[in-house]
């Protein structure tokens, strides 16, 4: 009886192991189920190989990334995987796995069946043997950024063929304007001789029109360059100080003939305290004052203009300065007023032709009143009026950064080298120099410069930039090197040039020029800048 129990008992033991044996080996299998399902259903693309680099597993998603069939890719080389110009690297990052190296965020691409490449940024971790050492395989694990790249050259491209835009926008501006300036130089030129001449009235009335055309076309293109120097963050306000009382008087004093014109009274109207100086662009606020103005009186038909000034103390040292430009003229519809600052916009349909411009004049003003940290706004009515208002701040100045008086020029004869490509020009510039008492030597090209300088010495050289064969910063450049005999290296040089952005102005002034004039020249300016040059300024 107790052999039969312990049989009885040994068989039970072996039943139960048995049994407990058959459930871990379910367990396993359901775990490695679950495992492989893990690994298979990865939504990331999966690869692993062994110390031979011969691929032993891959999961649905690294056969969906390649096209190819799992079973064609297992038991190849991993070398398979890549493109002939990618093959080196990535062996020599593979080999890197197994001297313990991990892959984080590793570009590698990938060949696809039909011949394209998957851009796949990898992760690595190596898998060793029980000693630590001898490595038995690699995992890897992918993420296919192939779209996100293709997005990123798109937009970088876009980003590229952006700024070539804009170059180009930038350098047909430029040939634009000065193909534009070159021949109104010649026009405002003649028309300023032939303010020196008997006139008949009707003449007198015939230059003066033509006068005010040659200056409308050039706030034309001043206006298209401004604007495409502000799209460009290329405008830059300079602070200096000066009179606010003696700007506005001297915009009004400008304006009041033209409104004149149109029998309409131009005040300025004082509403509160006006410091003797302010700290300030006063070129800019000039700009957006005279273009108001100006927009006031060509939509105003009958009454007045009214600029008013005040001011209201922030601090001690600073001021918000609020002008107002009011007109008594047509007004502006309450569903175009929102626009009216938008570029290119005119308040009247261009087709009418009934008030000319680009549109660009207050888009310009807004953009520069914000560059001062101010605001403008307007309030009208139709039919009775427009104001426009802005505020800037300002700082209060005790005295002038500049010297506000008129320079004191003594006029003195001079000898003058005058270089110009264009024959109008030179004639021009010649017969207007010669009537304030220079003597001039007329020539057309920057070879003929140098020899004249060498046979000649001359008190000031004025050249054109743009000429054949040798510009005029390759001859100041020459000139300043003193590599030519007889040529006074320090001989004063004005640029006299249709190139107007100031890039240009620093680039003439860096190449050894002393000052520079736009065209279409203002001669009162450029007789100033001959004497400043010469040293006849007190």
């Amino acid at each position: 009886m107790k052999d039969e129990y312990s049989l009885s008992n040994t068989h039970h033991r072996r039943s139960l192991d048995s049994a407990e044996h058959q459930q871990a080996m379910e367990t396993l299998l359901k775990n490695n189920k679950h495992l492989n399902n893990l690994f298979n259903y990865a939504s990331a693309p999966i690869l692993v190989w062994d110390a031979d680099f011969i691929i032993t597993r891959l999961n649905n998603a690294f056969e969906a990334l390649t096209g190819i069939p799992s079973c064609l890719i297992i038991g190849t080389n991993v070398a398979t995987l890549f493109s002939h110009e990618q093959l080196e690297r990535s062996l020599d990052l593979i080999s890197a796995t197994y001297a313990g190296a991990h892959w984080d965020s590793v570009e590698i691409p990938i060949i696809h069946i039909d011949g394209s490449l998957k851009i796949v940024l990898w992760n690595s971790s190596t898998i060793f043997d029980e000693d630590g050492v001898t490595p038995v395989a690699t995992i890897a694990q992918g993420i296919d950024i192939t779209e996100r790249t293709r997005i990123e050259d798109e937009l970088r491209q876009a980003k590229i063929a952006a700024e070539s835009a804009n170059k180009a926008k930038s350098a047909f501006l430029a040939t634009m304007s000065h193909e534009i300036r070159t021949p109104l130089n010649a026009l405002t030129g003649n028309l300023t001789l032939l303010s020196t001449t008997s006139l008949t009235g009707l003449q007198q009335k015939c230059m003066r029109d033509c006068t005010s055309a040659s200056q409308m076309l050039l706030r034309v293109i001043n206006d298209i360059l401004d604007f495409s120097k502000i799209e460009a963050g290329k405008i830059t306000l300079i602070k200096e100080s000066f009179s606010p009382a003696k700007m506005l008087n001297g915009l009004v004093s400008i304006y009041t003939a033209r409104a004149e014109e149109k029998q309409l009274r131009l005040n300025l109207e004082v509403l509160s305290f006006l410091p003797d100086f302010i700290l300030g662009d006063r070129q800019r606020l000039s700009q957006i004052i005279s273009n108001l103005l100006s927009n006031a009186i060509k939509f105003t038909k009958q009454g007045e203009v009214m600029l008013s000034v005040s001011t209201r103390f922030e601090d001690d040292k600073t001021i918000k300065l609020v002008l107002s430009v009011s007109d008594s003229g047509i007004g502006i519809p309450p569903t175009e007023q929102h626009s009216v600052f938008d570029s290119f916009t005119q308040l009247e349909n261009f087709s009418t032709r009934r008030n000319v411009g680009t549109g660009l004049g207050l888009a310009i003003s807004k953009r520069l009143v914000e560059m001062m940290e101010g605001e403008i706004f307007l309030t009208s009515t139709p039919g009775v009026g427009t104001t426009f208002t802005l505020t800037i701040p300002v700082t209060l100045s005790e005295s002038p950064t500049r010297a506000i008086a008129k320079k004191q020029i003594r006029a003195t004869a001079r000898k003058v080298l005058l270089a110009d490509d264009e024959p109008i020009g030179r004639e021009i510039a010649t017969a207007l120099l010669e009537r304030n008492g220079h003597s001039v030597v007329a020539v057309e090209d920057g070879a003929t410069i140098l020899e004249m300088m060498q046979r000649e010495r001359f008190d000031i050289l004025l050249t054109d930039i743009s000429m054949p064969d040798m510009d005029g910063i390759q001859v100041a450049q020459i000139i300043r090197s003193g590599e030519r005999k007889g040529i006074d290296p320090l001989t004063p040089i004005i640029a006299l040039t249709a190139h107007a952005f100031p890039e240009d102005r620093e680039r003439f002034l860096c190449c050894g020029m002393n000052d520079y004039i736009s065209k279409p020249i203002n001669f009162e300016e450029l007789l100033g800048l001959i004497e400043e040059n010469c040293g006849n300024v007190e």
